[in-house]
């Protein structure tokens, strides 16, 4: 009885023990026929290209596991021929990434041979909470680990080089992260959308990247790259050797109300406050030459601002959506204002153009619905698309002599708008461009004018009379 006992202990030591050995580092057997890898017979993934012994996991995984470790030997069915996984496919245009929208997928181990993490290889999969990443990573691609929302901290190894643009976007759940000696690109959005990110931290060695305080900057800290987003700091200082503001590196920073510039900084990269719905104050020193694309796209709570008078253009979308300024001044610098710099801009009443403004782009100023009136500079020569469109309370408007046409739809919907003169060079006036104006009711069409576009005065209940020119 007491050997039957024994027997019985010493094959559950040794069944034990194989179940550990396999829990740790499946052994997997690869058919390069039927593409695929095996585990105890099973098919577990399939797409799996070989080039030479090289393996890449293929596309469209639809992998329903909760846990996979590829970190065990791989062979053929004989036994003989050893393989090694050395990328994980992305997106391309007739597939998805290899485990894009793997929900089920909670824990990941991946093989020292790796050396890339393709486009959307991982993206959105939002139950994954553990990722061990290889010493032998170099790169890191778009979105390969986008809106994986459940991973609260990943180990970056000193292996790798390049953070692909959005490869951690919108990964809520990430608090902090360490950036090591060995990374040299960072690109666009790496890290935008980390709601829970509270700091940086750079390796002593990296010669590319340095953190002050949580924010990450370039390594002699004269560009900010990106402030986290989870820092819940309401107010910040921008270090005095800072020159210029990275594209995106305030984005959705919702608790700050304040941020002041240094005198030496020159460029306000794209998007660069975009979202900071908070943001009621912002210093802009003087040194400021240019302000991008969308650099204060939707900071709601923005009430004024005043431009150095280096600035001498304002990029498209600059202040779209900053629905509380009600006032801006403008340098004398500045030449031109770029497409929709003012969208939405629904409590400013007023506004004055420098002199030597001679562009305006289209929408400009769409719905600016509180904007009373606005005196064009004598160097504007045409009236974009849509730029008044919805300036529902303009009463009236200056247009100079040089104008010679106006686009469509510039002043559809001003219904406060109660007579226009157009200037005698004005030839051509585009579609629907003062339709829905009720109020119009007087407008003279100077002699010059060839062309008339559809709807050009639909809607303009008030217009008793219009007189047409000869031509």
């Amino acid at each position: 009885m007491k050997k039957h006992l024994l027997r019985l202990l010493l094959c559950a030591g040794l069944l034990a023990g194989l179940f550990t050995v396999t829990a740790l580092a499946a052994e997997w057997t690869y058919d390069p026929d039927a593409k695929t890898l095996t585990n105890s017979g099973t098919v577990v993934l399939k797409n799996v290209i070989a080039d030479g012994t090289n393996l890449t996991i293929g596309n469209n995984q639809d992998f329903t596991g909760a846990t996979l470790d590829l970190t065990g030997p791989i062979t053929d069915s004989s036994g003989t021929e050893r393989y090694t996984i050395t990328d994980i496919a992305g997106w391309d245009e007739l597939a998805k990434g290899a485990f894009y929208k793997c929900s089920s997928l909670t824990s990941v181990r991946l093989p020292d041979s790796l050396t890339s993490v393709g486009y959307d290889a991982f993206r959105d999969c939002s139950g994954l909470t553990s990722i061990d990443l290889p010493d032998s990573l170099e790169t890191i691609g778009y979105f390969a680990f986008s809106d994986c929302s459940g991973l609260t901290s990943i180990d970056l190894p000193d292996s790798l080089e390049t953070i692909g643009q959005f490869a951690f976007s919108g990964c809520s759940g990430l608090t902090s992260l360490t950036l090591p000696d060995s990374v040299a690109s960072i690109e666009e959005d790496a890290f935008g959308d980390c709601s829970g990110l509270t700091a940086f931290h750079v390796a002593e060695g990296n010669q590319n990247f340095s953190a002050q305080d949580g924010v990450l900057f370039n390594k002699d800290q004269t560009k900010l790259i990106q402030y986290p987003m989870g820092k819940g700091e309401v107010s910040y200082q921008v270090p005095t050797d800072v020159t210029e503001i990275g594209a995106k590196a305030f984005q959705n920073c919702g608790n700050l109300t304040m941020v002041t510039l240094p005198d030496g900084v020159t460029s306000i990269g794209e998007y660069a406050f975009y979202g900071c719905s908070s943001l009621t104050s912002i210093h802009l020193s003087d040194g400021v030459t240019s302000i991008g694309y969308g650099a204060f796209y939707g900071c709601s709570s923005l009430t004024g601002i005043t431009l150095p008078d280096g600035v001498t253009s304002i990029g498209e979308y600059a202040f779209y959506g900053c629905s509380s300024l009600t006032s801006i001044h403008l340098s004398d610098g500045v030449t031109s204002i770029g497409d929709g710099a003012f969208y939405g801009c629904s409590s400013l009443t007023g506004i004055t153009l420098p002199d030597g403004v001679t562009s305006i782009g289209d929408g400009a100023f769409y719905g600016c619905s509180s904007l009373t009136g606005i005196t064009l500079p004598d160097g504007v020569t045409s009236i974009g698309n849509s730029v008044f469109s919805g300036c529902s309370s303009l009463t009236g408007i200056t247009l100079p002599d040089g104008v010679t046409s106006i686009g469509y739809g510039a002043f559809y919907g001003c219904i406060g708008l109660t007579g226009i003169i157009l200037p005698d060079g004005v030839t051509s006036i585009g579609d629907s461009v003062f339709s829905g104006c009720s109020g119009l009711t007087s407008i003279d069409l100077p002699d010059g004018l060839e062309t008339i576009g559809d709807s050009a005065f639909d809607g303009c209940i008030g217009l008793t009379g219009i007189t047409l020119p000869d031509g």
